[in-house]
């Protein structure tokens, strides 16, 4: 028989069950105390938990003070917003600043020759679009004259012998050129300025019997010019520009490649009488360095000087009797100092004249061509013209300017000149003939070399160049180019290269933004690394206008890269497979477009938009006989996000409405301004902490005003006294007891709660000795009220910190130094911002803070509890199960006796009679 299942007994009627509850209750109640007292526990712990978040954020604005930075905030203020404004960030330098923007940073406008109809076509060939290159104009600013030291910002009058006189200023110019053109363009004077052999000429077209004269103003820039003069004659000739200087850094040289500088002995040097040493250029910055260095090896045996453009070297030995003696320098250790230099070759007239390794102004070096392997100028040309003459020309030059003057200066009746997209020359006969041109060589490759040699027909286009030379691909991309002017400028950002060598073998480069990667030097060693170990290595292209990636793994697979993170391998035009047998794969930033011949001009609009060529193509209608244009505008402002635009085979022909440029701005005012260059309109690093964003252009230079800013000193002082009475508050309700209502605060009469008021109060009582003439928070305006609450005065703040910030600074940031425990000594802060850390540390460290001891130990009482009430359960619960089983028992025992009593109730009575036949 089962376990009573109703609360009524069959037998005995009774509601066991209710019965049992009842004395169940009364057996419960001392868990219900225990009940009672988790609870209070329980609500003490949440008490504690939002008194520790109150003291938390306390502690954040104590925190905030003992920083620095907090303390040196600025603001900054433009005169004019709409041509500058100005940022400061903390630690910026404070004062007043003019800054005068020349120029924007711009993006390049090209536009082509006008067609008849959107539905016209160019012709089979290629279109290429070489974003960020260089071709062969240099683009070097007035800033990299004279040796690097520029010429500075000043005004300087011309007097013609006519006696008129003009002020030019030299503010904003880019480079030579442009300041030869506004001396030219000036109409106060009949002047012409003119740039010959990296000299400024000014010649007088007037015909005035005075003298042509030029004087300083404002600044010197005239006499750094070497055209401060005053003569009889019509010319005057400035100083040499674009040569060497002791200033010249070795980085700007071989139009920037640099000079390798090893970690040992760079050169060895050989003399005429056959001693020799070694010259060490290591940490070498400029010529003067490289001038020293030498001259102290060579003990007085020779000197290195500068000439020109090129190094010499002076050799002061003899030949030995009967010897044969020769002045010649070798690498050592393998550096390239000796063709970096331009100390090639070797001289037995003890004189050594190194080659050019600065080209002329606005010129390249013939060495920076195909990829930088240079071209063969050492033979000559021969040619023909038009008019059947035959001329031999010597193009023993060594920059592109020298190689074109040596073709045009030879009177073979043609020219030469740099073609429209900048990337190599072109010939245009200038005999009127009408038979072949014919460009042979003259013992060397100089023809083939630029592109030139054969025979050209008549062109049929008076506006196309007789003779079309080749794009002679100057390398423009170095180990010391920054990666930011990467990409158009766009740089390469962070991210994970992935790369699947021919192996199959798959590994990961990863490149964080807090990677120290400046200059593709640093590139490449974080990629190679790596890839070393699986056979791969990355390099420049051959033609210096990207990069190559090698496989030397020896596998059958094809070598992979892929952007796992980030777009680093899509910028370095790395990502893709290699082709099939190919162990390399090449990017370059030169975009290839084919164009097929019934390509339209609107066909041809579309893949250039869909390519990747840094420019946006449109189509311009300017209303004439061909009105259609073809137009490109660079995607990217700045010099690097220039494109070389060739129209090669096809029929395009383009021009530069307007360049890339780089913004210009000068930092101060009249000849003591510094001009600054930079890629965008943001200039961040001219005024230290101080950003200027540049919006316009001005002839005046606009106020900057940088203060220093005590808003986030008094932000963080306001949440420091906000939280203060915050955190009392909260503590005097938790503690509180209301006499009439009986009510008991949750925390009423807790020592810890004691000992956290006590150690709030203490911070107060603080001094800092170190702080000087400020040593508590009364003195800066924080003081207790009698209610014991915080107040701020502003106002006592502010004549604090106006008369000695540095302080007020220390009264919150102040360390010192003492001795640890191994002895060495450590610094220690002692400022209110440590001190208020510090106590507050105490109360709410999350291993050993008065708080956390103190839930530690509520919640050990809490367990006990718990461990009290799970004991109580097992008791009661073994009470309930006897009172079931007895009132069970009792069920039996009634049922068993009402069964007896059934049973008895069942009997009836006999009656005995006779069997005869009477009565007995």
């Amino acid at each position: 028989m089962g376990t009573i299942s109703s609360g009524v007994g069959l037998a005995s009627g009774i509601n066991s069950q209710q019965i049992i509850e009842q004395l169940m209750q009364i057996e419960a109640r001392p868990r219900a105390l225990y009940e009672q007292r988790i609870a209070g526990n329980e609500s003490r712990r949440l008490a504690y938990t939002t008194l520790e978040t109150r003291l938390a954020s306390l502690r954040l604005a104590g925190q905030q003070l003992k920083l620095s930075q907090r303390f040196q905030a600025a603001t900054a203020t433009s005169g004019n917003d709409d041509v500058v404004v100005a940022t400061a960030s903390d630690r910026a330098a404070t004062g007043s600043f003019q800054v005068r923007v020349a120029q924007l940073a711009s993006s390049q406008q090209t536009v082509s020759q006008g067609f008849a109809s959107p539905t016209d076509t160019l012709g089979i060939g290629n279109l290429t679009f070489e974003l960020g290159g260089k071709g062969l104009r240099s683009e070097s600013s007035i800033n990299d004259l004279r040796g690097g030291q520029g010429i500075s910002a000043g005004l300087f009058r011309i007097t013609d012998r006519a006696g008129d006189s003009a002020v030019i200023d030299t503010a904003g110019v880019r480079d030579l050129d442009e300041l030869a053109l506004r001396i030219s363009r000036n109409t106060d004077v009949n002047v012409q300025a003119d740039i010959e052999d990296g000299k400024l000429v000014l010649t007088d077209f007037t015909g005035g019997s005075g003298q042509l004269a030029v004087r300083d103003i404002d600044g010197t820039a005239a006499e750094e010019l070497g055209i401060d003069q005053r003569v009889s004659a019509t010319t005057i000739t400035g100083a040499q520009l674009d040569g060497l200087a002791e200033t010249t850094t070795l980085s700007s040289l071989n139009d920037g490649r640099g000079v390798d500088v090893g970690l040992n002995a760079d050169l060895t040097v050989t003399l005429l009488n056959g001693s020799n040493f070694d010259v060490d250029l290591t940490d070498a910055k400029t010529i003067g360095d490289v001038i020293e260095r030498f001259d102290d090896a060579a003990g007085g045996d020779a000197t290195l000087t500068i000439s020109g453009n090129r190094l010499i070297i002076n050799d002061n030995t003899t030949i030995p009797p009967l010897g044969i003696g020769q002045t010649s320098v070798a690498s050592a250790n393998g550096s390239s100092a000796v063709q970096d230099l331009g100390l090639i070759g070797s001289s037995t007239t003890g004189t050594f004249n190194g080659r050019q390794i600065v080209a002329s102004n606005g010129s390249v070096l013939i060495q920076s061509l195909a990829g930088g392997d240079g071209i063969d100028t050492s033979g000559g040309l021969t040619v023909t013209n038009r008019a059947g003459v035959t001329t031999n020309i010597d193009t023993q030059a060594e920059d592109v300017a020298g190689l074109i003057d040596a073709i045009n200066n030879a009177g073979a009746g043609v020219e030469a000149q740099i073609n429209d997209a900048g990337n190599g020359i072109d010939l245009i006969d200038l005999t009127g003939g009408n038979g072949d041109l014919t460009m042979a060589e003259r013992g060397g490759t100089t023809a083939a070399d630029l592109g030139l040699l054969g025979t050209f027909a008549p062109n049929t286009d008076p506006n196309a160049p007789d003779a079309k030379g080749a794009n002679l691909q100057r390398q423009w991309i170095y180990g010391t180019t920054e990666v930011a002017d990467l990409d158009g400028g766009n740089g390469i950002g962070a991210g994970t290269l992935e790369f699947t060598n021919s192996n199959g073998d798959v590994f990961e480069v990863v490149i964080d933004e807090e990677d120290d990667i400046t200059n593709v030097d640093d590139l490449f060693a974080k990629i190679n690394d790596t890839a070393a170990s699986f056979g791969v290595s990355i390099g420049l292209n051959d033609n210096g206008d990207g990069f190559t990636v090698t496989d030397t793994a020896g596998g059958a697979t094809q070598l992979r890269i892929n952007d796992v993170e980030g777009q680093i391998g899509s910028a370095l035009r790395i990502t893709g497979e290699a082709e099939t047998g190919e162990t390399t794969l090449t990017g370059s930033y030169e975009t290839t477009i084919e164009v097929a011949a019934s390509d339209t001009l609107d066909e041809v609009i579309t893949k250039i938009n869909e390519s990747d060529a840094g420019v946006a193509a449109t189509l311009l209608n300017d209303g004439g006989n061909t009105p259609f244009r073809l137009s490109l505008t660079g995607r990217r402002p700045g010099l690097a996000g220039q494109v070389l635009v060739d129209g090669g085979a096809t029929s395009l022909r383009t021009r530069d409405l307007s360049e890339a440029s780089d913004a210009l701005a000068y930092i101060g005012g009249g000849a003591d301004a510094i001009a600054i260059s930079s890629k965008s309109n943001t200039i961040s690093d001219a005024v230290r902490g101080v950003s200027f964003e540049l919006t316009g252009v001005s002839d005046q230079a606009i106020n900057i005003e940088v203060a220093s800013d005590t808003t986030p000193v008094k932000d963080q002082l306001k949440a420091l006294v906000e939280g203060f009475n915050t955190t009392i508050s909260e503590i005097r309700s938790l503690t509180d007891f209301d006499v009439e209502t009986g009510r008991r605060g949750q925390l009423l009469g807790e020592s810890a709660v004691q000992r956290i008021e006590s150690e709030l109060y203490a911070l107060l009582r603080d001094r800092v000795v170190e702080g000087g003439q400020y040593q508590r928070l009364g003195d800066i305006g924080v003081n207790i009220e009698n209610g014991g609450e915080l107040t701020f005065d502003e106002e006592t703040f502010n004549a604090a910190y106006a008369d000695d910030p540095r302080a007020v600074e220390r009264l919150f940031t102040a360390t010192t130094t003492q001795l640890d425990d191994e002895g060495e000594e450590a610094v220690v802060g002692v400022g209110l911002g440590w001190l208020i850390e510090e106590r507050l540390d105490r109360i709410v460290d999350p291993v050993d803070g008065i708080i956390k001891r103190t839930a530690d130990a509520i919640d050990e009482v809490t367990r006990g509890y718990e461990d009290r009430i799970d004991q109580l359960n097992a008791l009661l619960d073994g009470k309930r199960a006897r009172l079931e089983r007895q009132f069970f028992n009792m069920e039996l025992a009634i049922a068993g006796l009402q069964d007896q009593q059934a049973a008895v109730s069942s009997f009836q009575p006999f009656n005995f009679r006779g069997t005869g036949g009477g009565d007995s």
